[in-house]
């Protein structure tokens, strides 16, 4: 209509009409091909942007309409009647250009949606359809590419295109169903009628065998049950997902209150930790977040701070297997350095979540008050931090630490309400909990029946507040030698043994367990007299008690003891006697020292360690082998005699001596038998040997510098001797011996070793 108008046309006003005729498709064209493309990608998008963009496109119609009476759209319109074909030249204004930019922009996002959707469909007949439809853009494009290029001579090929593509659009969409209106009949169908409806499946096929004949093949399949199947087992399995996500949430919320409960009842078993577990947590949480941790890590992260604590109580394997948790429980007490505990990790060794909860844990150990001091001030925290960087902390952790205290980072809000998210379960089982922990703190120990360290170290340190009074510090030695040769068993008895003897001095002393094989007792007001005579019984009662218990009588008691001052600080006094210990532990152990002060050392310890020393020295001459090495020693030893066999080329055999255990025996039956076996080795090996007890029933020996055929006289002198002390119940001895002699290889290794370190020292 347009061209028709435009080349029959005698003037200027005529032509006009067939422009305005023909903007009242090309101004809505494009825009109802993207809707078309967004409807058939099931893209939406909001109603309010479908209503501006109609608006728009009315406006460019009506500028189009009344471009006579300005230059917004059209300038300096000119009839061309002398051309081939009359047909109108104008310039274009700012309108003209922003409605070609829109008209571009919809075909590439359209082009954009439909290549996507070709992209992830499946079906064939499906991606054709897409196809055709790509083919309409490009049509469209390749009209409006040749007007804008000049190729065309002035004349407008757009309105050209628009036809094209529009005929081939409304052809899909008639006879290749480019709207799928089957299936939409189908779901309008089913939610119309739900019961007593058939649905059938049309395949259709156009042949045509011959000119002027035409076929048409329909196959209609019932497709009811499948239909009312996929439609149910859609929504179940929507609905079972949201069941079990919603399972999931409530799973993870009640798992946070169990942490949240546990923490609260850790901290109640102290009352100057409380919130320690809950401030190390954000500490912990705060330090990964700014190493970047992601959200799932930094929860996990803070379940295990909360629970680093955790060997304070029993706590069933559910709660442990958190990710995390047994990691931040057992490692966050290693130091950097490797010299911390329980497995003396190292530097990357150690994991990443327990270096965090170590930094943590320092920092509010420092900013808290505590039963021994006050809270410590911010640059003594930070000094003590960059101290700890690389030896107790891990460093990079330990310099975004100290950065994140010196931006004041660090700062928590105390807790206002945190029981607000936790349901009435959460809330009973927090209370039950709380309450068994804090009962459990005024209660004694389990196994010594002594008072926890605890409430110990709280009434010790009152009592040194009000009077001056002197200070034990016991350790029960060789209980980690009973637990491995022996077992934990004949440990927990022996512990129980020195807890009978210290509950005799309750009366007059305050004693309690620290943990493990420790213990403190406080004389209040006594003097140094005093104390060396309440030591010294202590000592003398201990003796006496494991005289007739053979499984016990390894063990000893050795005690460093401070006298302290009226009002003096408690952390301070317990170093001191720390010290003590320490000194009487590396000289000889079973016994008692004091802390000496600076003014009181001189002139003293010399004489002290020299005649300690010289008594050591008497007595270390009178052993018959080395029966007192505990096993690690007995390795090294072991390697040294290797190293020794190697230079010189000595032979030594190593023998495995064992009492056989097969019928019921006692503990006191199985342990006369093995001091019987002790004082056996004893008797019949050389000076120059190493023995060993390597476990309950078993010794290990070392006999060096011997032939083969010497070993038995000596296993059979051995056994002689065990069979006349043990006066009770012999056990059945056997023992196996492996010739432990230099390989010709390192003898020659060695020969070469020898000749080098010659050659060296004549240089």
């Amino acid at each position: 209509m347009y061209y028709f108008l435009e080349i029959l046309s005698t003037s200027r006003d005529a032509a006009m009409i067939g422009v305005k005729i023909s903007y009242l498709g090309k101004t809505f064209i494009p825009f109802l091909i993207l809707l078309f493309a967004l409807n058939y990608c099931s893209v939406k998008i909001p109603v309010w942007i479908n209503m501006a963009l109609a608006v728009f496109h009315a406006g460019i119609w009506a500028l189009v309409l009344s471009c006579d009476h300005h230059s917004l759209f059209y300038t300096d319109v000119t009839y061309l009647g002398d051309a081939p074909f009359p047909h109108l030249e104008s310039g274009h204004g700012l309108f003209y250009f922003i409605f070609m930019l829109f008209a571009v922009a919809y075909f590439f996002v359209a082009a954009f949606i439909l290549f996507r959707e070709y992209r992830k469909e499946n079906k064939e007949d499906r991606k054709r359809q897409i196809i055709g439809i790509l083919l309409v853009l490009v049509i469209s494009v390749i009209g409006l590419a040749l007007v804008v290029s000049g190729c065309t001579g002035g004349y407008d090929t757009t309105a050209v295109a628009y036809a094209i593509g529009s005929w081939m659009l409304i052809l899909g969409i008639k006879r290749y169903d480019f709207l799928d209106t089957v299936e939409e009949a189908k779901r309008h169908a089913m939610n119309a009628l739900n019961e007593g409806l058939i649905i059938l499946n049309q395949y259709y096929q156009h042949m045509q065998p011959k000119k002027g004949r035409q076929i048409y093949l329909y196959l209609l399949k019932d497709i009811t049950d499948s239909y009312y199947y996929e439609e149910q087992l859609e929504r179940e399995v929507a609905l079972q997902t949201k069941k079990a996500e919603e399972r999931r949430e409530k799973v993870e919320k009640m798992s946070l209150q169990i942490v949240r409960t546990l923490a609260d009842t850790i901290d109640a078993k102290d009352e100057y930790t409380k919130e320690h577990s809950f401030h190390v947590a954000e500490y912990a949480v705060t330090l990964a977040r700014e190493l970047g941790y992601s959200q799932e890590a930094m929860n996990n992260l803070r379940h295990a701070a909360l629970l680093h604590d955790i060997g304070k109580i029993s706590i069933p394997d559910s709660i442990l297997n958190k990710p995390g948790v047994q990691e931040g429980a057992r490692y966050h007490h290693e130091r950097y350095d490797g010299k911390g505990y329980p497995d003396h990790l190292s530097g990357t060794d150690i994991p990443e979540i327990a270096r965090i909860i170590c930094l943590a844990d320092a920092y509010d150990a420092m900013n808290s008050k505590r039963v021994y001091r006050d809270r410590l001030p911010r640059e003594k925290i930070r000094e003590e931090l960059v101290k700890g960087r690389g030896t107790q902390f891990d460093p990079d952790m330990t310099d975004v630490f100290v950065r994140l205290l010196d931006e004041r980072k660090l700062e928590i809000k105390e807790i206002e309400d945190r029981q607000a998210d936790m349901d009435g379960t959460g809330l009973v089982l927090q209370r039950v909990m709380t309450t068994m922990a804090q009962k459990d703190a005024r209660e004694r120990d389990v196994l010594t029946g002594l008072m926890l360290r605890y409430e110990g170290e709280t009434a010790i340190s009152q009592s040194i507040r009000k009077q001056e009074g002197c200070l034990c510090f016991l350790d029960v030695d060789n209980l980690k030698k009973i637990n491995d040769t022996l077992g934990h068993l004949a440990g927990d008895h022996l512990l129980k043994e020195v807890g009978e003897v210290l509950r005799r001095y309750e009366k007059q002393a305050i004693v309690c367990r620290l943990g493990g094989d420790e213990f403190l007792m406080y004389l209040p007001g006594a003097d140094r007299e005093k104390a060396e005579e309440v030591i010294q019984g202590l000592i003398r009662t201990f003796e006496n008690k494991k005289a007739g218990d053979a499984s016990i009588k390894a063990a000893s008691i050795s005690a460093g003891i401070y006298l302290c001052e009226k009002g003096e600080n408690y952390a301070q006094a317990l170093t001191n006697a720390d010290k003590a210990l320490y000194h009487i532990k590396q000289n000889g152990k079973a016994g008692y020292s004091f802390y000496q002060k600076k003014d009181e050392q001189i002139g003293q310890t010399s004489d002290i360690d020299m005649a300690r020393l010289i008594q050591s020295l008497q007595n270390s001459g009178n052993y018959q082998g080395a029966l007192d090495v505990e096993y690690r020693m007995f390795t090294r030893l072991y390697e040294y005699v290797c190293n020794l066999g190697k230079r010189f080329e000595y032979k030594f055999h190593l023998a495995l001596i064992t009492l056989e255990t097969q019928e019921e025996v006692t503990v006191d039956e199985q342990e006369q038998a093995m001091n019987c076996m002790e004082q056996a080795i004893r008797s019949a090996i050389r000076n120059t040997d190493i023995c060993s007890r390597y476990s309950g029933v078993q010794f290990l020996v070392i006999f060096a510098y011997i032939g083969e055929e010497n070993i038995k006289p000596v296993m059979g002198r051995i056994l002689k001797k065990y069979s006349k002390l043990c006066q009770g119940r012999q056990l059945k001895v056997t023992y196996q011996v492996a010739n432990m002699e230099v390989p010709e290889e390192r003898r020659a290794e060695a020969e070469k070793e020898n000749q080098a370190r010659q050659a060296g020292e004549e240089q």
